[in-house]
Protein backbone atom coordinates (compact mmCIF):
# COMPACT_ATOMS: atom_id res chain seq x y z
CA UNK A 1 0.00 0.00 0.00
CA UNK A 2 1.06 3.65 -1.33
CA UNK A 3 -0.47 6.61 0.37
CA UNK A 4 -1.77 8.57 -2.46
CA UNK A 5 -2.77 12.48 -2.40
CA UNK A 6 -5.62 13.54 -4.07
CA UNK A 7 -7.67 16.81 -3.58
CA UNK A 8 -10.22 14.91 -1.33
CA UNK A 9 -7.15 14.18 0.81
CA UNK A 10 -4.91 10.82 1.66
CA UNK A 11 -6.13 7.78 0.53
CA UNK A 12 -4.58 4.01 -0.11
CA UNK A 13 -3.05 3.29 -3.48
CA UNK A 14 -2.09 -0.34 -4.55
CA UNK A 15 0.68 -0.62 -7.18
CA UNK A 16 0.00 -3.18 -9.57
CA UNK A 17 1.55 -4.13 -13.05
CA UNK A 18 -0.96 -4.59 -15.92
CA UNK A 19 -0.64 -7.52 -18.34
CA UNK A 20 -1.82 -4.90 -21.10
CA UNK A 21 -3.64 -1.75 -21.69
CA UNK A 22 -5.77 -1.44 -24.88
CA UNK A 23 -6.51 1.99 -26.21
CA UNK A 24 -8.27 1.43 -29.76
CA UNK A 25 -6.01 -0.68 -32.10
CA UNK A 26 -3.26 0.52 -29.73
CA UNK A 27 -1.89 -2.12 -27.32
CA UNK A 28 0.91 -2.03 -24.83
CA UNK A 29 2.44 -5.31 -22.61
CA UNK A 30 3.36 -5.05 -19.04
CA UNK A 31 1.52 -1.31 -17.86
CA UNK A 32 2.80 -0.24 -14.65
CA UNK A 33 -0.20 1.11 -13.01
CA UNK A 34 -1.70 2.73 -9.84
CA UNK A 35 -5.11 1.16 -8.38
CA UNK A 36 -6.52 4.02 -5.84
CA UNK A 37 -9.32 3.08 -3.05
CA UNK A 38 -12.55 5.25 -3.74
CA UNK A 39 -11.16 5.79 -7.33
CA UNK A 40 -12.88 7.94 -10.27
CA UNK A 41 -15.61 6.75 -12.25
CA UNK A 42 -13.22 6.74 -14.97
CA UNK A 43 -10.00 5.84 -15.90
CA UNK A 44 -7.10 7.94 -16.35
CA UNK A 45 -3.74 6.94 -18.52
CA UNK A 46 -0.50 7.74 -16.70
CA UNK A 47 2.89 8.45 -17.50
CA UNK A 48 3.46 4.76 -17.31
CA UNK A 49 2.03 3.93 -20.30
CA UNK A 50 2.03 7.57 -22.14
CA UNK A 51 5.95 7.89 -21.80
CA UNK A 52 5.94 4.93 -24.68
CA UNK A 53 3.91 6.74 -26.70
CA UNK A 54 4.11 9.15 -29.25
CA UNK A 55 1.11 12.01 -29.09
CA UNK A 56 0.74 14.02 -32.35
CA UNK A 57 -2.10 16.82 -32.12
CA UNK A 58 -3.90 18.17 -35.13
CA UNK A 59 -6.70 20.57 -34.33
CA UNK A 60 -9.00 19.06 -31.88
CA UNK A 61 -7.77 15.35 -33.14
CA UNK A 62 -4.95 13.95 -30.89
CA UNK A 63 -3.20 10.32 -31.58
CA UNK A 64 -1.31 7.84 -29.88
CA UNK A 65 1.16 5.54 -31.69
CA UNK A 66 3.75 3.43 -30.11
CA UNK A 67 7.20 4.83 -29.98
CA UNK A 68 9.15 1.69 -30.04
Amino acid sequence: MVPVNTANGTVPGYLVRLNSVRVGELELLQVDALVQEGGLSVVLLGNSFLNRCELQRNASQMTLTRSY
